[in-house]
């Protein structure tokens, strides 16, 4: 989630600094939030943060007034940040951490780190979940007389993904570690010249170094420790074991979610719960809509087939941070003898929840985690500017328009799948989250075919979108800004780019129930005490969307996805239809996290928003109890 790198100037001592501040820069494509870096030797450290990207003036001007000085650097080590705990204009939330001259970068989450803060009795006051490792390394180290039980005994409690790299003053020594896999290092004559986060880096910086040194990876729970000489002097495993105490489940959500519900009087299918408000929606003489009369039902296919495909292969897989990816990776760990490397596309709105449980997954089964950070407060200024825009002229066919920033999320998987050479990409999407209704408010008509459902629609439907997009915004004069370039980046990625991939869900059932308790056994997979679904809840601008097709039509993705799930005989209607009056409830504290986010008042907001609600297609609320059933 961020990137970590070091440079040994023993072994590049000509153009050492030259080589940081490259890989560096590269590295920013895991975090561009904030960056810091530090000079080591024996006799002391020399540290620097900076809460700006690495390439920023700010830190590359430290980096020069730090290259005249007569400190005798070893080892320099850097990390550039992607923000999960602490805020990044707090120096003590950024990293390199340093405790007593021990110094430490990380790359993952810490899931447990409040655990052991206090049963450590560290200080309440820590926001960075780094620093408790870094804090616990540094105590057992003066317990314990050599660096490698230091580490097995403090790395063992840690929970979430871990990569690391540190220098321990106690010993005088430097260490890898990481329990996914996710740091390569280039070496020669068992000497590591450099290390950082991802092949792809290592590979670019050792072509600018004439390829002079073979490029390795630190396999899964594998540690090194090294001298300042880049000698590697021991190798071992160690597991992360720790727990989260005090963990909550999605059935104790549940019981605890109010279900005092605000809901809408409207007719609904006889045989789904899509309201007559749905765009396209028709009913039969039996008051059976259309939607259900095209229905296909999902039919799996043998998995065998898909084994006989993947065996033996690299791949690529999505992870958002979402339940169908990360059951899909344990799946896949579980089934297949694969190579498995787990992409995200951070573009300004995978929530802090998302991070931690895309933590939870890779690091409890192992799998290398390529972090792509997008200019986080560049996207969500473009999010800023596109609502501000849809507040003046709102329109519930333009409200996809929010969420064009994520759409490149498609071609950053095929990046991915060319730079670290891998055979095929899985997307593990479920089969019953159609949500045409987005388009159909755009006066799209709805596809029934089963063909379509991963392409979205026909190649006259997409055409006939794009062509309400463009009237729309040139419409309104607000849209007239950068934004306009991202979102139809977005739009053709998502609509025209490339999408070779495997569905493993049209080979592996997907269950619901089995999905939610799976993943709290297997991860202590967090579950968001909000609402009382699993589905969507990484997501940063669910929250608000679907608040805006509530209010103003009476239903959200949800009723789609439950009503699809009733055709298949997975769910009674009367079960679905109370679970959607829970799940539909507008979600207050996540809203403002939302728009928090991109910097906006709640209170404006919903001041803004009384003109598109005017215009709601449901006449009649109600509010009542519900119970699940």
């Amino acid at each position: 989630m961020c990137g970590i790198f070091g440079v040994n100037s023993k072994l590049i001592p000509s153009n050492y600094n030259d080589i940081f501040k490259s890989v560096g820069i590269l590295s920013e494509s895991r975090g561009k939030e904030a960056s810091g870096w530090a000079a080591i030797n024996d006799k002391g450290i020399y540290l620097s943060k900076s809460p700006s990207p690495f390439s920023s003036n700010d830190n590359l001007s430290k980096l020069e007034i730090f290259k005249k000085s007569t400190f005798e650097t070893d080892w320099q080590i850097g990390h550039t940040r992607l923000k999960t705990h602490g805020e990044v204009d707090v120096p003590e939330n950024n990293q390199p951490c340093s405790v007593d001259n021990d110094v430490l970068v990380h790359n993952g989450i810490l899931t447990n780190y409040k655990d052991l803060a206090t049963e450590k009795n560290f200080p309440e006051n820590i926001k960075l979940d780094s620093l408790i490792i870094a804090k616990l390394i540094n105590l057992e180290s003066k317990n314990i007389e050599n660096l490698k039980d230091t580490l097995i005994k403090s790395i063992e409690l840690f929970k979430g993904e871990i990569t690391l790299s540190g220098y321990s003053k106690q010993f005088n020594k430097y260490y890898l570690y990481s329990n996914t896999g996710s740091i390569y290092y280039l070496l020669k004559n068992n000497k590591i010249a450099i290390f950082c986060s991802e092949y792809t880096i290592s590979k670019k910086i050792n072509k600018i170094l004439g390829n002079k040194f073979d490029i390795h990876k630190v396999k899964k729970n594998e540690c090194l420790i090294f001298d300042n000489y880049g000698v590697i002097t021991d190798n071992f495993t160690i597991e992360t074991n720790g727990i989260e105490k005090n963990y909550k489940d999605l059935n104790s959500i549940k019981e605890e979610i109010s279900k005092k519900v605000n809901i809408p009087i409207i007719e609904r299918c006889k045989k789904c719960i899509l309201p007559q408000t749905v765009p396209f929606i028709s009913f039969n003489k039996n008051g059976v809509c259309n939607f259900c009369e095209n229905y296909e039902n999902h039919s799996y296919r043998p998995i065998s087939e898909l084994k006989k495909v993947i065996q033996g292969k690299r791949i690529i897989s999505g992870l958002s941070g979402g339940r169908d990816s990360s059951y899909g990776l344990l799946a896949f760990s579980e089934s297949f003898d694969v190579e498995l490397t787990a992409v995200t596309y951070d573009w300004g709105m995978v929530t802090e929840l998302a991070r931690r449980n895309q933590a939870r997954v890779v690091g409890k089964l192992g799998i290398e985690h390529i972090w792509i950070s997008a200019d986080i407060l560049k996207k969500r200024a473009h999010i800023k500017k596109n609502l501000l825009a849809w507040l003046e002229k709102p329109h519930a066919g333009l409200i996809p328009i929010l969420m064009a920033g994520d759409k490149v999320w498609q071609s950053k998987l095929n990046e991915s799948k060319k730079n670290t050479k891998s055979d095929f990409i899985v997307q593990f999407e479920c089969p019953y989250e159609e949500t045409f209704f987005k388009y159909g408010f755009a006066k799209v008509k709805p596809s029934f075919k089963k063909e379509e459902t991963y392409s979205i629609m026909s190649l006259s439907g997409k055409l006939k979108l794009f062509k309400f997009y463009v009237f729309k915004i040139l419409s309104n004069y607000r849209y007239y800004n950068f934004s306009i370039l991202d979102s139809l980046a977005g739009f053709y990625s998502f609509y025209f780019g490339k999408k070779d991939y495997i569905y493993p869900y049209n080979y592996i059932n997907f269950n619901e129930d089995n999905i939610n308790n799976v993943l709290a056994k297997e991860f202590q997979w967090e579950f968001d005490d909000t609402v009382s679904t699993s589905w969507r809840i990484g997501d940063g601008t669910s929250p608000f969307y679907n608040y805006l097709y509530y209010k103003y039509a009476g239903f959200t993705e949800n009723d789609f996805f439950r009503s699809n799930q009733i055709r298949e005989g997975i769910l009674d209607r009367q079960v679905a239809l109370n679970m959607v009056h829970i799940e539909n409830q507008p979600r207050e504290k996540r809203i403002k996290e939302y728009l928090s986010y991109i910097d906006l008042e709640f209170e404006y907001v919903e001041e803004k928003l009384k003109k598109f609600f005017e215009t709601s297609l449901v006449e009649e609320w109600e509010i009542t109890n519900i119970e699940f059933t």
